[in-house]
């Protein structure tokens, strides 16, 4: 505790130092560490992918990639002109609690512009990526940037999120990760006295709208509930087809994913998955496939599950793994009903006609839907949905989290002295 008080205690001395660095400076830094992930692209895939125990197509696709785009967005929105009758200032201190899973991405995502805009950064990684954080050190030193205005932990236990969010210093709070986390942060911390930022984890929906479905459709469905190990807040995790189809179309997605086994980051989160597929089972649902930790492996099989009522937590929770339940419906309209009773519902994939799939989208309460396609590493996900997110979910430089604005009005000032 006491580094991370020193930590705090080291940006707020820079901050409130008369030489600050200037907009160029902080672009120049920026710059240096895209320079230095393109250069070294090969390096930062594989070691992310032994990180996060994912395959690297995936994390090229869906964390490096996107981190490049991220950066280079946010570098061109620091060089635009600002508007002259909006005066940007930094927050300040901001404090960055970020999951394991995508980490580069979120780091490029929150961290960049919130440096970009003037603030000092005290990331906070997972306690189980000790080597993401010192990788991440040695890009902050080869970019020059000063330590005190990018500083990163990967401290263990909850007095420290305690600290980062109670800290007085501290003038802005970013968190993603698991609901259960937000919820603590929550209750312990002086929310309603600091800026928030706060993304939580998801319950998903596939609807299917016909009596039919194609091998595609089942292949591109496979990979939105498992690719990512179900760890992701684009993952599928509830199936809602007509009843008509329902053993079928059970029966096909559950051959399609027998076999199908899914990396997690350690033996605790096996464990905890395993925790949550036996109180499933408890409450009568019928697992189709999967339901038993891979032996002598980080790992759980593809898990789909039946016949699991409605009025079950496990269908608004959060279930963090390689878990999907299926339910059958007599018409559409219960899909949506039951889609949008999960307080954790922000994105969904809607098969069907693409007309009729349209119609039945917008009675979905969710920020995002796909049509008959999953979600791809290009897309941008937007979690602003239900109890999915809190606080300001402007990720951009001179955004309203990162930046305090002051707009200049000449033209009521002129009608004022009139």
């Amino acid at each position: 505790m006491i580094q991370l008080v020193q930590m705090i205690q080291k940006a707020r001395t820079a901050l409130q130092s008369p030489q600050k660095p200037s907009l160029e400076d902080r672009i120049l830094w920026v710059q240096r560490i895209l320079e230095d992930l393109k250069k070294n692209s090969a390096q930062w895939i594989a070691f992310e992918s032994q990180c996060q125990n994912l395959p690297e197509n995936y994390i090229q696709e869906f964390s490096f990639q996107p981190a490049l785009h991220l950066i280079s967005e946010s570098l061109r929105e620091a060089s635009q002109e600002p508007n002259s009758l909006v005066r940007y200032r930094p927050l300040g201190l901001i404090s960055l609690l970020l999951p394991l899973p995508l980490g580069l991405r979120l780091v490029a995502e929150r961290a960049i512009p919130a440096l970009l805009a003037g603030n000092a950064i005290l990331l906070k990684v997972s306690s189980r990526s000790q080597d993401f954080a010192d990788r991440l050190k040695n890009l902050i030193q080869k970019a020059q940037i000063p330590e005190a205005y990018f500083q990163v932990t990967s401290l263990k236990g909850a007095d420290v999120g305690e600290l980062l969010t109670q800290h007085p210093s501290v003038r802005g709070v970013g968190f993603a990760g698991r609901f259960l986390t937000a919820e603590k942060l929550f209750k312990t911390s002086q929310w309603a006295q600091k800026k928030w930022q706060v993304s939580k984890s998801t319950n998903n929906s596939a609807i299917f709208l016909g009596e039919s479905w194609s091998d595609a459709q089942l292949q591109d469905l496979l990979r939105a509930c498992f690719d990512g190990s179900g760890q992701m807040p684009w993952n599928i995790k509830k199936i809602f087809v007509p009843e008509s189809i329902l053993k079928d179309f059970g029966q096909a997605f559950t051959k399609a994913a027998e076999g199908v086994v899914c990396p997690l980051p350690s033996t605790e989160r096996v464990q905890a998955v395993d925790l949550q597929v036996q109180k499933i089972k408890e409450e009568q649902g019928k697992i189709l496939c999967g339901g038993k930790p891979v032996e002598d492996a980080k790992a759980y099989p593809a898990t789909v599950i039946l016949d699991l009522s409605h009025c079950s937590t496990f269908q608004q929770d959060e279930i963090q793994g390689p878990v999907v339940l299926l339910a059958g419906v007599k018409y559409s309209h219960e899909a949506a009903k039951w889609a949008n009773t999960g307080y954790l519902s922000n994105f969904a994939i809607v098969f069907g006609d693409e007309e009729k799939s349209r119609r039945f989208a917008e009675k979905l309460e969710v920020s995002q839907v796909l049509i008959n396609r999953s979600f791809r590493g290009s897309d941008s996900f937007l979690g602003e949905s239900q109890q999915t997110a809190f606080g300001s979910q402007n990720f951009h430089v001179f955004g309203d989290f990162y930046s305090e604005t002051q707009k200049i009005d000449t033209e009521a000032v002129n009608r004022m002295t009139i």
